[in-house]
């Protein structure tokens, strides 16, 4: 073997050494990051059933308020788990990512027309209403200050319409998948064919936490949580 091939072999190795290395750092960082937001989702859906379940009483006494106020039995109530990821930002980069969990009652009357629907229950007018496809904001419903601890808007109330799907600004309540999880009740959705009343009330959020970065993307911020920190409420 001559001089020049001993010398590109011994580079060959050195690259191909580094390279490996790289590779083995890179893993080790990525690995760690997700066991750490493992460990943390678990530690976060521990959290959030401490928050939780307290409330939860409290929850169902005001749902099932609902049913007198309006003068029936609502067609369907649910109390449900909300999640989402948000994330710190500098400008477009993020920074790090946060997982924010919340519980809430979605109650839903089936009603005739739109007509009926607006008169089913006593509803403060909204300041300024915007509507959503398949959707009309009603307002919140005017039966004295929310209970300590729910979203500042209180009890919100919409109006899905006939024959359209609401999306997911509809009061909030049209977010489903991965977004929400039953805690009890009738997780059946509304049928399309029919116009609803939907009261949806918040709990504000019980869990709001940083939950850091993995560096798969290397240059950038990827969520380290698989899933949310969904808690056990059973």
């Amino acid at each position: 073997m001559t001089t020049a091939m001993r010398v590109l072999s011994g580079m060959t190795k050195l690259v191909g050494g580094l390279l490996a290395l790289v590779v083995l750092v890179y893993l080790a960082v990525n690995l760690t990051a997700m066991a750490r937001g493992w460990q943390q989702r678990g530690e976060l859906a521990d959290a959030f059933a401490d928050q939780a379940t307290p409330l939860l009483p409290d929850l169902r006494e005001r749902q099932a308020a609902l049913g007198d106020i309006a003068g029936r039995q609502p067609d369907r109530a649910r109390i449900e788990q909300v999640c989402a990821f948000d994330s710190d930002d500098s400008g477009w980069m993020v920074n790090n990512y946060r997982e924010r969990c919340s519980l809430r009652t979605v109650t839903a009357w089936q009603v005739e027309s739109a007509d009926a629907g607006r008169a089913l229950l006593p509803v403060v007018p909204p300041d300024h209403s915007v509507d959503a496809p398949g959707c009309a904001e009603l307002g919140t419903l005017g039966r004295g200050t929310p209970r300590p601890g729910t979203d500042a808007q209180g009890q919100g109330v919409s109006l899905a319409l006939a024959g359209r799907a609401p999306d997911s600004t509809c009061g909030g309540w049209a977010s489903y998948g991965s977004k929400v999880r039953t805690v009890e009740g009738d997780d059946d959705p509304l049928s399309l064919d029919s116009t609803w009343v939907v009261v949806v009330e918040g709990s504000g959020d019980l869990i709001d936490e940083d939950i850091g970065c993995a560096h798969w993307s290397v240059l950038f911020c990827d969520n380290p949580f698989t899933d949310h920190a969904w808690a056990d409420l059973g």
